[in-house]
C-alpha cells in the first residue's frame, strides 16, 4: 500500500498536536511490511519535519517564515499545490491523507481520499472563527472517501452538524508522546516554578475556559493560599486577562511560562494537580500527558473528555465554578484519592498509543481499497 500525506498542516503549523499526529503515523507505518509512505511537501515551516529531515527528503524548511509574511507563505503554498497536482498525476498513491481542511485537489480517482476530523469547534463556537473555514471543511469532508474521527463525540457532532453518512466514518483514538523521564533536570529550570502549584496547559481563550478555573481558584482561600496557579504555554497574559486577574484579586499568584517539552514534563511532574476546564475538546491529550507524569487530573465532563480519561480523573461541569473548586479540594483533602487517581492514570494511558492508532488507521485505509 502506498500512502501519501499532503503538505497543508506542515505549512501552517510549526509545532502542534495535528502535525505531531501525522509524523507519528508516518514513523509507525515505516515499521510495517509492504507499506510505503511519504509527505508531498516542497516547502514547510514544521519543526517535526525539520528535526527528522533525513526521513522527510526533498523539502525546504522555511525557518525564517513569520506569520505576517503573506507573500512568501502564498508562494510556498502555490509551489506546494503545483507539485501536489504533478505528483498525484504521475505517481498516484493508493491513499492520500489530507492533513487539514482544504478543497480536494485534482487527482487520479484510483487514489482514495482520507480526511481526519479533530473536532467541531468551528461549528459549535462560530463567533470565534471564520465561517469560510467551516464551509471548506464541510466540502472536504463530504468529498472524502473515508473520514477518521478522533473520538466518538466528534463523530456524533460531525453526523449531527454536517449530516455525514455514518458508514464512511471510523473512530480512531490518538496516541500521545510520552516524555523521556530519564532526562536529567536542568537545575535552572525548577527555580522558575513555585514550590506548590496547580497547573493549566495550553491556549486560554474562549472555550478553553481559563477564566472558569481562575475564578474557582480565586474563590477558595484554601487553594490560593497554599498553591500558585501556573499556566504553561498560550503566550503571555493579555491585558484582558490581567484585568480579570486583578478583578479576582489573585495578582502575583498566577504566573505564565513558555518552554519546550522538557520544561512541560517538569511542570507536569512537580504540579500538585493538573486541571483541564475546557468546554469542548475533540480529544484532549494534556490529561494523558499529566497522567503519564504521575500527576492527578481534574477535568471537564463535556464532549470527548470522559472518553479519554475514563475513571482516572475527577470530572466536573466546567460551567459551575463551585464544581471546579470542589474537584481540586477533593484531591487536596484526600491523600487516598490522590494516590488512587495517579494509579488509575498510569493504567489509563496504556489505551492510547501511536502503535495502536497506526494499526487501526491502516485497517481503515484497507477497508476502502
Amino acid at each position: 500500500m502506498k500512502i501519501s500525506f499532503d503538505f497543508r498542516i506542515f505549512l501552517h503549523q510549526k509545532f502542534g498536536g495535528i502535525s505531531r499526529y501525522y509524523v507519528s503515523l508516518f514513523y509507525s507505518f515505516k515499521n510495517e511490511k509492504n507499506i510505503l509512505s511519504n509527505v508531498i511537501c516542497l516547502f514547510h515551516l514544521n519543526k517535526y519535519l525539520e528535526e527528522n529531515s533525513r526521513d522527510f527528503l526533498n523539502n525546504v524548511y522555511l525557518s525564517k517564515l513569520k506569520q505576517g509574511d503573506f507573500i512568501v507563505f502564498n508562494l510556498a503554498k502555490l509551489f506546494n499545490q503545483i507539485w501536489e497536482i504533478v505528483y498525484l498525476t504521475l505517481f498516484p498513491p493508493d491513499i492520500y491523507h489530507i492533513t487539514y481542511y482544504d478543497r480536494i485537489p485534482f487527482h487520479n480517482r484510483r487514489t482514495k481520499i482520507v480526511i481526519s476530523v479533530y473536532d467541531m469547534i468551528h461549528e459549535l463556537y462560530p463567533e470565534q472563527f471564520s465561517e469560510k473555514a467551516s464551509q471548506i471543511k464541510k466540502e472536504c469532508v463530504k468529498a472524502a472517501d473515508l473520514v477518521i474521527c478522533i473520538s466518538e463525540n466528534t463523530k456524533k457532532d460531525l453526523i449531527q452538524i454536517f449530516g455525514i453518512e455514518e458508514n464512511k466514518i471510523r473512530v480512531i483514538y490518538l496516541g500521545f508522546k510520552e516524555f523521556d523521564h530519564s532526562n536529567n533536570i536542568d537545575p535552572s529550570i525548577p527555580s522558575i516554578l513555585p514550590n506548590s502549584y496547580i497547573l493549566f496547559v495550553g491556549q486560554r481563550q474562549g472555550y478553553k475556559n481559563f477564566e472558569g478555573l481562575a475564578k474557582a481558584y480565586a474563590y477558595s482561600s484554601e487553594l490560593n493560599q497554599k498553591f500558585q496557579l501556573v499556566c504553561f504555554g498560550g503566550g503571555q497574559f493579555t491585558e484582558e486577562e490581567n484585568v480579570m486577574i486583578r478583578k479576582f484579586e489573585i495578582e502575583g499568584k498566577v504566573i505564565q511560562i513558555d518552554g519546550d517539552d522538557n520544561l512541560l514534563k517538569i511542570c507536569y511532574e512537580k504540579a500538585f494537580v493538573f486541571v483541564y476546564p475546557s468546554l469542548y475538546e475533540g480529544f484532549g491529550i494534556p490529561p494523558l500527558e499529566a497522567m503519564s507524569c504521575g500527576t492527578p487530573v481534574c477535568c471537564s465532563n463535556t464532549s470527548s473528555l470522559p472518553e479519554v480519561v475514563g475513571d482516572a480523573a475527577i470530572l466536573f461541569n466546567p460551567l459551575y465554578t463551585e464544581e471546579i473548586k470542589l474537584a481540586m479540594l477533593e484531591i487536596l483533602n484526600s491523600i487516598v484519592k490522590r494516590q488512587e487517581l495517579i494509579a488509575k492514570g498510569m493504567h489509563r494511558i496504556k489505551y492510547f498509543t501511536w502503535k495502536k492508532c497506526a494499526s487501526e488507521t491502516l485497517d481503515a485505509y484497507q477497508s476502502i481499497l
